[in-house]
């Protein structure tokens, strides 16, 4: 079923308080209150999350020329997440235009989360309750 106006707000708000949570994990915080955008170490990163049965993730244009790596927190059948580190160069060759009808939609690419799971890289796996997963 596709996202309305109603399911997609809530959505982003998940996928930001989900973006905090696994910055502090990770020992780092987010850039600002309305960026999924971080440092690790000396390289910039964009969080992005999944629920287990999400098929996509999305990542404008303007922030895959900023990041130098993608993280994706796609989640497990045991409702444990497993993070994946994706380089841009990767996140280019395997995307697609969104197909919501909104006009910011040709500014977001998205990737299969089936993608991520099987050529994504691993960075670790974390339980449910170290990021909160019952937002």
């Amino acid at each position: 079923m596709p996202q309305d106006r109603i399911s997609g707000r809530a959505a982003s708000q998940w996928g930001h308080k989900m973006a905090k949570r696994v910055a502090q994990y990770l020992g780092t915080g987010l850039l600002s209150d309305f960026s999924n955008e971080a440092f690790l170490g000396d390289e910039r990163i964009v969080i992005k999350s999944a629920h287990q049965k999400t098929p996509q993730i999305g990542v404008s244009q303007a922030t895959l020329e900023r990041v130098q790596n993608i993280i994706a927190v796609l989640e497990n059948p045991d409702n444990s997440y497993t993070i994946y580190k994706l380089n841009p160069t990767w996140y280019r060759s395997h995307m697609a235009p969104s197909r919501s009808e909104r006009p910011s939609a040709q500014k977001v690419m998205m990737v299969q989360c089936k993608l991520v799971r099987e050529e994504g890289q691993p960075m670790r796996i974390i339980p449910q309750d170290s990021v909160g997963g019952g937002i």
